[in-house]
């Protein structure tokens, strides 16, 4: 859980900073380069979790979570 909440931190500065630039209106570009940098962070951030949870049901051998992520998966 501390690689998440590492990343979460990182993302958090990036949100920030691009709300600094569309405070500024700066240059389109870089603002969609640094939504498209949250973005891909989030995502990442995301399969980590995932992962790390479908392993640990694996692990625990835990069926009933295991159905609910795969619902909140097939979900998305």
């Amino acid at each position: 859980m501390k690689k998440i909440q590492n990343r979460l931190k990182r993302l958090e500065g990036q949100i920030r900073g691009l709300q600094k630039l569309l405070e500024t209106a700066d240059d389109c570009e870089k603002i969609i380069i640094q939504f498209s940098a949250a973005k891909s962070a989030l995502d990442n951030c995301y399969a980590l979790l995932l992962s790390e949870n479908l392993a640990k049901c694996f692990r625990n051998k835990d069926n009933q979570d295991l159905e609910k992520l795969l619902k909140l998966i097939i979900k998305k």
